[in-house]
Parts: C-alpha cells; sequence; structure tokens
C-alpha cells in the first residue's frame, strides 16, 4: 500500500494505464511558480518517463522541450496518485512525483510554452490536476 496520497477514483472492472512522471516546482525570486499554460489549462512542468528513463533525466528532458530552460534537481517534494480520464476515453493512472527544481539556464531552442509565473496560493487554485495543487500546497507549507 503507499503512503501518496490519491486523487480521484478508480474505476472498478476498468483496466487503468499506469504513467509514471515528474514536474518540477520552481520558484522564482519573488515567490512565484513556474507554470505551463496549455489552451487555457494549467499544468507543472514535467511529463511522462520514458522506460529506462530516471526521474531527473525525464524532467531535464520535459522542462527543456516545454521552457528551453536548465533545470538542476534540488529535492524531492513527494508523490501522488491521480486517476483521470484522458481524451479519448483512456483511463489512467498518474504516478508523479513533484521535484523542487532550479532554473539554472536555457536553451537556444524554441520553447513549447511561456513560463507562467503565478504566487503559490493563485497556482494551487489554477491547476488542472488536483495532485498537482495538492504538490503546490505542500510546498506553501514547506515556504510557511
Amino acid at each position: 500500500m503507499s503512503d501518496a496520497p490519491i486523487f480521484g477514483n478508480r474505476l472498478p472492472n476498468v483496466h487503468h494505464v499506469r504513467r509514471a512522471g515528474v514536474y518540477a516546482l520552481i520558484t522564482n525570486p519573488d515567490a512565484e511558480l513556474a507554470l505551463v499554460e496549455n489552451r487555457g489549462i494549467f499544468f507543472l512542468p514535467g511529463g511522462g518517463s520514458w522506460s529506462g528513463e530516471s526521474l531527473e533525466e525525464t524532467l531535464a528532458r520535459e522542462v527543456r522541450e516545454e521552457l528551453a530552460w536548465e533545470v538542476s534537481v534540488d529535492s524531492r517534494l513527494g508523490a501522488a496518485i491521480q486517476y483521470l480520464v484522458a481524451d479519448g476515453g483512456i483511463q489512467y493512472e498518474l504516478r508523479p512525483t513533484y521535484l523542487l527544481g532550479t532554473r539554472i539556464g536555457r536553451f537556444n531552442i524554441t520553447p513549447e510554452h511561456s513560463p507562467s509565473w503565478r504566487p503559490l496560493n493563485q497556482a494551487v487554485r489554477l491547476l488542472h490536476r488536483p495532485c498537482d495543487a495538492w504538490a503546490v500546497s505542500e510546498l506553501n507549507i514547506l515556504s510557511a
């Protein structure tokens, strides 16, 4: 049994695709959190892990693709489980891990998104997935 908080409901007698991923909590000197906006929906930078990829490798790849940033991992905040239905009706069991990171550079590539810097309390309200909002709430507790 996992100690990770669980969000959403696992539907009985339905196959859920398990998807491991990693997401970054990156703040700026104004105590704002970097979010990614996609068609009016807010997410934390990060995404799904490829087979054989470490958490740090996944995070580096995803943040590079999404924001064209180089990040260092400072520490692990925690992990969660999120049940959801994606476009196309696929049932997922997301297994996100949340890492605290620092932006240390920028790649000379065109990012998929621009960062949307938001105060922590606002980020909690804006994030699409409850598991991500939980992680930001945990960061807010640590920052207090």
